[in-house]
């Protein structure tokens, strides 16, 4: 699996605030405001792309990809980078680092980098891809993988792996943390992160941030593997706040009883 995300066209970033929408009155939510998010904490604008936001439950964080080298001092990598953007501060931080805040080095994909797949309702920590091999030690196996930054205690971890901190053998991505921060869920097209994993297919897996423990979630109720004529893709993992419930999508025929549209659901 190699997914790479990337963008066509030139968008600015910005976080739009809608006044008197649902429950909130005009009082509360305030004037209507545009404001661009991708900016260093100074205000200079990137000069390069930026895309593909997220932000965090009460609306201060605001998640972005950025292939700028101006929004934080000491971007050298020449490669995409995740940052987080207080919109209380003003201030911009690079999140896609190793522990203590080390920049990403370029890994084996000319075109590959680090981005962001999301952060838990407080924005402590941020779940992103990346083939930088040097996030985390021993991470040699010159593919992509999935890591959450605890912005808290600066730290981050490699989450794309199996019993034991087995690192995969096969590319990981498109990750999902559920708002509590506990569990991240990610698409692998690895064949070592659980026993049994023999369809050579992307699956999705769920790994537990407290009992590092990974599971495959795309699976049949009986917990049987994504089966297909062809290649059977399971990606774009979503949780639910507290983890319990995964959604994804899934072009295998198996999963459950009846689909024979030979369509990805």
């Amino acid at each position: 699996m190699r997914r790479r995300y990337t963008v066509k066209q030139t968008v600015a970033l910005v976080a739009t605030l809608v006044l008197g929408t649902l429950a909130l009155s005009a009082s509360a939510a305030g004037p209507a405001s545009t404001t661009r998010i991708s900016v260093s904490s100074a205000g200079q604008q990137g000069d390069r792309d930026s895309y593909a936001a997220g932000m965090s439950a009460d609306g201060r964080y605001v998640l972005f990809n950025s292939q700028a080298r101006n929004l934080v001092v000491g971007d050298t990598n020449d490669r995409n980078d995740v940052f987080l953007a207080d919109r209380q501060t003003g201030a911009v931080q690079r999140v896609s680092v190793r522990s203590g805040g080390g920049q990403a080095k370029p890994g084996p994909d000319p075109f590959g980098g680090s981005y962001a797949g999301g952060l838990s309702s407080n924005a402590r920590y941020v779940v992103f891809s990346s083939d930088s091999p040097n996030l985390v030690s021993h991470d040699t196996n010159r593919a992509s993988d999935v890591f959450v930054f605890d912005r808290t205690r600066n730290i981050t971890a490699r989450v794309s792996v199996g019993a034991r901190g087995r690192q995969a053998n096969g590319p990981s991505g498109g990750p999902a943390i559920s708002a509590n921060g506990r569990y991240v869920a990610f698409s692998s097209l690895a064949s070592n992160l659980v026993r049994g994993d023999s369809n050579k297919q992307t699956d999705i897996f769920v790994r537990d941030l407290r009992t590092h423990r990974t599971i495959r979630v795309s699976v049949t109720s009986r917990g049987g593997q994504a089966r297909c004529n062809e290649g059977c893709e399971s990606t774009e993992p979503a949780l639910s706040a507290n983890g319990r419930y995964v959604a994804f999508q899934s072009s295998a025929t198996n999963l459950v009883r009846g689909d024979t549209n030979r369509l990805g659901d």
